[in-house]
């Protein structure tokens, strides 16, 4: 996959922190095929930042950034994450497809 997929961010290796306290709304919510993992659904904000996971894994989810496109995601897609934590980390794909996307209208 090029580097011109990952436009979310504008630089994929350095990554979107949040600053403590602060909230971002839930801009898209994407459920994934279930293949027996532990969470089917994120939450995202406008910036793909992971806000929530259900029904598990929270804990682990919320510190990584989704970094496709996300206007253009689509069922069967893969998603390209990065830890927001360590910038210069290369996005790495998550196993388990979109089955769909829909977006938070506020």
């Amino acid at each position: 996959m090029s580097a011109t997929a990952f436009v979310c961010n504008p630089n994929p290796h350095q990554v979107d922190e949040i600053p403590a306290g602060e909230e971002r709304p839930v801009r898209y919510t994407v459920q994934l095929e279930d293949h027996g993992q532990d969470f089917l659904e994120w939450d995202l904000d406008d910036r793909g930042n992971i806000v929530d996971c259900r029904p598990f894994q929270a804990w682990v989810w919320i510190k990584y950034q989704v970094v496709n496109q996300l206007r253009d995601l689509r069922a069967g897609d893969t998603l390209w994450t990065v830890p927001r934590d360590r910038s210069g980390v290369s996005p790495f794909p998550l196993n388990y497809p979109v089955k769909r996307v829909r977006e938070v209208l506020s």
